[in-house]
């Protein structure tokens, strides 16, 4: 959708596009709690780019984020790290989710990472 289009909608139409979005991206996989803790816990008036992990690895890279970004936690035990705090203290077996922000360049995309550890059965 145009962001000029979507700016102008209701804030409950953009509640339902990003929750659709995270539901779509996440495979179903976040129950309606953690969902919500990212749709609350983001301003509705910004653009998101939305990443999903399954592997820890992938989702530690994630969370060492560089100069100039800074990340706070949406839900679950997730630190954003800056190259002076390594970004270590997450649970893997659990579900968790933290949001990106340019401090430099306001107008540029927040990144939303969000973890979802594979089911028992698929990590063998």
């Amino acid at each position: 959708m145009v962001n000029a289009v979507f700016s102008v909608l209701a804030d409950t139409v953009k509640e339902n596009k990003l929750r659709n979005a995270i539901k779509s991206k996440t495979k179903n996989r976040l129950n309606s709690d953690e969902a919500d803790s990212i749709v609350k816990g983001v301003r509705l008036s910004h653009q998101y780019s939305i990443s999903v992990y399954e592997n820890e690895s992938d989702f530690r890279k994630a969370l060492d984020i560089e100069d100039g970004y800074r990340g706070h936690t949406l839900f679950g035990q997730a630190l954003a790290a800056t190259p002076w705090c390594v970004g270590e203290l997450y649970d893997p077996s659990r579900a968790a989710a933290i949001i990106v922000r340019n401090m430099v360049k306001s107008d540029a995309p927040q990144q939303i990472h969000i973890y979802v550890p594979r089911p028992l059965t698929e990590r063998r």
